[in-house]
Order: structure tokens, then C-alpha cells, then sequence
């Protein structure tokens, strides 16, 4: 994923009506890992490191957050049900694909 796919990924969900600030907050912090780990295949990271780099407090907030990004077609996750695991999130390229009927025309 270029820069220019990673812009065009940020502008889908700011424009995106179905996305709160919180949606986009834990997007973002998925995407600066992405970046800052050299763009690998997905990202491995903790619930923990999520929240407070996205400065989401609860939990059922960060749940509600994630299951949305998973069903609108912006991430993949893959939980750890460890306490100690650390969740796989993949970042879904092919928005070409998905019809995003909540954004403006």
C-alpha cells in the first residue's frame, strides 16, 4: 500500500456518514502502525496499545469501533482470545470492489 492508497483509504472514511469520530480515531491508529512498521502484511498488536493510541477508554467502544471497520470493509481482524496475544488486523485494499452507498455522490 502506497501513500496514495493510504490517502485514498482516509478519505473513504472521513467521507463515510456511518463513521464516528471514534471509528476514525482507531482507524488511524491501525494505519500509523501500518506505516511505522514498514507496511507489513498485518499488523500484530495488543487491545491495549490500540486504545490508547486511538484514546478509546472502554472497551465495548473499541468492540463497537473494530466490528464496524470489519463489517464496512475497511479491516480484517483476527482476535487472540489470549490475554497476552495480540490481535492480527489487515487493512482492506480493494475498496474498488465494495459499494459504499453511505457517501456522498
Amino acid at each position: 500500500m502506497d501513500s496514495g492508497e493510504i490517502w485514498k483509504v482516509l478519505k473513504r472514511i472521513q467521507q463515510d456518514k456511518r463513521a464516528l469520530t471514534s471509528h476514525i480515531s482507531v482507524f488511524v491508529a491501525i494505519l500509523q502502525l501500518f506505516i511505522e512498521g514498514n507496511r507489513p502484511k498485518h499488523l500484530q498488536v495488543s487491545r491495549q496499545k490500540l486504545m490508547k493510541l486511538a484514546h478509546i477508554k472502554g472497551i465495548a467502544t473499541y468492540h463497537n469501533c473494530i466490528n464496524n471497520l470489519v463489517e464496512w470493509g475497511y479491516i480484517k481482524y483476527e482476535p487472540s482470545y489470549h490475554p497476552l496475544g495480540e490481535t492480527r488486523v489487515w487493512i482492506v485494499k480493494e475498496f474498488d470492489n465494495i459499494e459504499f452507498r453511505f457517501l456522498p455522490k
